[in-house]
């Protein structure tokens, strides 16, 4: 993982069968998500950066 960014949880968000990961940054609060084929990394999104006072739930 980059510095800074640390790994919040896992699913299929693109319905490849591999998991993608959900990242946060809590000194940024900036969210992320890294799209996995199989173990290697294939693309990466930025997601919305938190407001103060919001935490990342992740069932």
């Amino acid at each position: 993982l980059p510095s800074g960014w640390t790994l919040e949880g896992a699913a299929d968000f693109n319905a490849n069968g591999n998991p993608d990961y959900v990242l946060f940054n809590p000194s940024t609060r900036q969210t992320a998500i890294w799209y996995l084929n199989g173990p290697a990394f294939a693309s990466g999104a930025f997601g919305p950066t938190l407001p103060a006072g919001y935490s990342l739930v992740f069932p």
